[in-house]
């Protein structure tokens, strides 16, 4: 299973995903399409080939797998308690 921090390193190498000039979701539209359908809750794609679809890929595998916090835990953050 790829950690967060290396897919957060693919996603900071990678090129921008959509802008005026060049972007993922124009260089690479099958792709992109592929990608997008998983990150909104599809199946798993299989040919990702870009470093930027690969980011994108393991970082929702890391999403999906890491279990939810109940609601009763408390998570400390920089402005404070939130969820006590």
């Amino acid at each position: 299973m790829a950690d967060l921090s290396s897919a957060i390193s693919h996603l900071l190498a990678a090129k921008r995903i959509a802008g005026p000039g060049p972007s993922y979701a124009k260089d690479n539209p099958g792709e992109y399409q592929k990608v997008k359908a998983y990150l909104t809750g599809g199946a798993r794609p299989s040919g990702i080939s870009t470093e930027m679809g690969m980011g994108l890929v393991e970082v929702e595998d890391v999403r999906r797998q890491t279990p939810p916090l109940p609601p009763n835990v408390a998570v400390s953050s920089p402005s404070g308690t939130v969820n006590p």
